[in-house]
């Protein structure tokens, strides 16, 4: 197969210049995700017992229940 030296020159100085700016090492693992996620886990932990600490037995006023009762309604399976 017969290919232009001019076609075959550009390829050669294209490989290059992806080759140049291809990283050299990868890219470090990202760290905002996990944190973000232990950060959102704790704060809804601290918000559901201070929502049960304020009213533990009494059902919201939107007719929800309270915390602790889908909390003991989780734990049993239902």
């Amino acid at each position: 197969m017969l290919i232009d030296p001019y076609v075959s020159g550009k390829v050669r100085e294209l490989e290059a210049e992806l080759a140049r700016r291809a990283p050299s090492s990868p890219a470090p693992a990202p760290m905002l995700g996990p944190l973000a996620f232990a950060a959102g886990k704790a704060l809804r932990r601290v918000g559901e017992r201070l929502e049960s600490w304020a009213n533990p037995t009494a059902p919201e006023s939107d007719g929800t229940r309270p915390v602790a009762a889908r909390r003991e309604r989780s734990e049993k399976g239902c």
